[in-house]
């Protein structure tokens, strides 16, 4: 063999390399992990949107209101614990006593919380955040504190003080309070609350209280309290099971809500109008005592309550559709590579890449519609026009009819799939591992005759996608 005919040899040993299906599934393998690099920058652009979503979410709240958390009331009682001391100075023995003065923090003895909240949408921009406006009624009774309850700690002599005793709660933030806040003792004249705790001298950070006093012959004898607070809110609304009893009835118009904190209601109803939820707490579900004394006030208690759940959180959705991006970029190339082995015309790597950028632009064309006409309509819309845009595209490239309808129905399966996924965030990876195990099956008997190598191509009437006669296998 001379040198030039071993060249030859060698060109044409190259070219049929280079023209084998297996050369072009590598090539479309490479094309495939380089499409990661748009999709990340896809779910960049999902992230900093919903960034900008927070952002104007917080305005919102900034405006009307910020999620709001209705902790107390608690009655402080004030004592002074006389001691006894005895000295000699110079011989001479004197007298003193020394004085503590001594606090006393009761929980009701029984505690019902009832809250209507009147909910709706409000939108800043392309952004809404469900906000609130609650009616809640705080109703109860303290038990008798008297100065023979407290225990000594210095071992003297426990009397009342002549402080006033407080009622005191603590919410969220002051400002959203829409109407003056009232204690009402013993269906009494209502006393008003003042804001902090000026004057209690209790130590710690307290927060956002508020402070109503009653009269010692009150705090000693017990009595029962209603208070009335009406304020606004956004996103979540929570309440603190106080009492030694705590009932906690709450009824909304919103139809989605999420029920967190440490129990979940015992009854519950949710229709497309509203909900109800009530809880039943009893004491060691609380886990405090009933009076402690000297110490801080406890409003670190948890919570229980709803949070105002919107029904589609788009951009969630939208990320979570994007990490599934490289599969259905893996199953699109598939099928267009199975059509393009059994059709007269075919596709070039180039044309491969600009069909999966196509599929790329399906998550930008979603983000950008969901935020106007909601995730469902944009979902349908993106995925019809890039679905009837590749169908036509690959119909046109492998010069069959049939060929685009096989491509348009395996896209429709694709993004049908996708939208259950997003649906059913449960079942993702169950469904996904059937996709998968389906799509490598097909592929190993739709491929079981084809000569990878390009050397001898062989029909197979069961892929045939035109009615004539089988064109030869071309990349």
């Amino acid at each position: 063999m001379t040198f030039a005919q071993f060249c030859m040899a060698l060109l044409g040993a190259l070219r049929r390399v280079l023209a084998s299906p297996a050369f072009k599934a590598g090539i479309i393998s490479v094309l495939t992990l380089f499409l990661l690099i748009p999709t990340v920058m896809v779910s960049s652009l999902v992230d900093e949107r919903q960034f900008r979503a927070r952002d104007v979410a917080e305005d919102i709240a900034a405006g009307w209101g910020r999620k709001q958390t209705v902790i107390g009331p608690v009655l402080v009682s004030y004592f002074i614990e006389e001691v006894p001391r005895e000295e000699t100075v110079n011989g001479e023995v004197r007298r003193r006593t020394e004085r503590y003065r001594r606090w006393a923090v009761s929980l009701p003895r029984d505690l019902d919380i009832r809250a209507k909240i009147a909910t709706e949408d409000r939108k800043l921009s392309l952004y809404s955040l469900p906000v609130y406006r609650a009616d809640i009624r705080l109703t109860g009774h303290f038990a008798p504190m008297t100065a023979d309850r407290v225990p000594p700690r210095h071992g003297g002599q426990v009397r009342a003080s002549d402080e006033q005793p407080r009622v005191i709660a603590s919410l969220s933030e002051l400002r959203s309070v829409k109407s003056e806040i009232l204690l009402v003792v013993d269906g009494g004249k209502p006393r008003a609350f003042e804001p902090g705790t000026a004057g209690t001298g209790l130590p710690g950070n307290t927060g956002y209280a508020i402070n109503s006093t009653v009269t010692p012959a009150e705090a000693t004898s017990g009595f029962g309290f209603e208070i009335p607070i009406v304020l606004n809110g956004s996103s979540a609304f929570h309440v603190a099971p106080m009492g030694r009893t705590t009932q906690v009835s709450l009824t909304s118009n919103w139809p989605h809500p999420g029920f967190a904190g440490g129990l979940l209601p015992d009854q519950r109803e949710i229709t497309a109008d509203g909900f109800t939820a009530s809880w039943s707490l009893p004491n060691l579900a609380r886990g405090l005592p009933d009076v402690e004394f000297d110490g801080r006030l406890p409003f670190e208690l948890g919570t229980l309550g709803v949070n105002l759940v919107q029904q589609v959180d788009l951009y969630q959705t939208i990320d979570r559709s994007v990490k599934y991006a490289i599969f259905f970029i893996t199953l699109t190339f598939l099928a267009v590579f199975l059509i393009e082995m059994r059709a007269p015309g075919r596709v070039h790597w180039t044309q491969y890449g600009l069909t999966g950028l196509a599929l790329v632009v399906f998550y930008v064309m979603l983000l950008a519609l969901a935020e106007h006409v909601g995730y469902d309509i944009a979902y349908l819309a993106a995925s019809t026009a890039v679905t009837l845009l590749i169908a036509i595209y690959i119909g046109l490239l492998v010069a069959s009819r049939r060929a685009g309808l096989v491509m348009g129905l395996v896209l429709a399966s694709v993004y049908g799939t996708l939208y259950l996924l997003m649906r059913e965030e449960d079942y993702a990876m169950l469904v996904g591992s059937f996709i998968a195990f389906a799509a490598i099956a097909v592929t190993m008997f739709a491929t079981r005759k084809l000569d990878w190598s390009g050397a001898g191509p062989e029909q197979d009437p069961v892929l045939n996608l035109d009615a004539g006669a089988m064109a030869e296998p071309r990349t």
